[in-house]
């Protein structure tokens, strides 16, 4: 399984994306390949939470748990797009993942 978890990472750059990339420091995003379900998958953590001393990871987006349930780029871009644009090297690496089964 890949995943890929850098705050900001795999963002396209200028003004419409500045805003997601400054929020993106509170809400990580993790993105991959899961081999064994057949699917893509997106976790967006509020972490804004822990800031205010709980401790409690609130998941504003999880998408990818069911075999096949994203099973392109396009359809991860689509669940992501509140939070996120993938760049292109981002759905280049993701395919790739998807074609070597990491």
């Amino acid at each position: 399984m890949s995943r890929i978890s850098q705050p900001g990472a795999g963002l396209a750059e200028g003004a419409p994306y500045r805003e997601k990339q400054r929020a993106l420091r509170s809400r990580p995003l993790a993105v991959g390949w899961h081999n064994p379900l057949q699917t893509y998958f997106v976790q967006v953590i509020d972490r804004t939470w822990e800031s205010a001393g709980d401790d409690k990871r609130r998941m504003l987006l999880w998408a990818g748990r069911r075999s096949n349930e994203l099973c392109d780029v396009d359809q991860l871009a689509r669940k992501l797009v509140r939070f996120a644009h993938l760049t292109p090297e981002m759905r280049s690496t993701l395919c790739g993942d998807k074609d070597t089964g990491r």
